[in-house]
């Protein structure tokens, strides 16, 4: 999970959950607001598809301010995927 800080207070949490979402309630990555406000998801994980399955290990913020991660299952190998998500888009 990445909280993301302005001065001393923690605005927003950003993680991955298994089995929450999309098609075949694969997984997901989302958002939500300390407070429990703003709830969204950031993108899907559809079995079946080889963007990718099930995010695995801890979402890194890069320097950009991109989400990056990786999951078990999917790719070209089926062996998983590193993936990138820009907030901003």
């Amino acid at each position: 999970m990445i909280s993301r800080q302005l001065g001393d207070q923690l605005l927003i949490l950003q993680g991955t959950a298994v089995g929450a979402g999309g098609m075949d309630d694969s997984s997901i990555v989302f958002t939500i607001n300390k407070d429990g406000t703003g709830y969204a998801v950031l993108r899907y994980f559809d079995r079946g598809s080889a963007d990718g399955v099930e995010p695995s290990g801890t979402l890194i913020e890069g320097s950009d301010g991109a989400l990056c991660g990786t999951t078990f299952w999917g790719g070209s190998s089926g062996n998983g995927i590193v993936f990138r998500l820009a907030l901003d888009d």
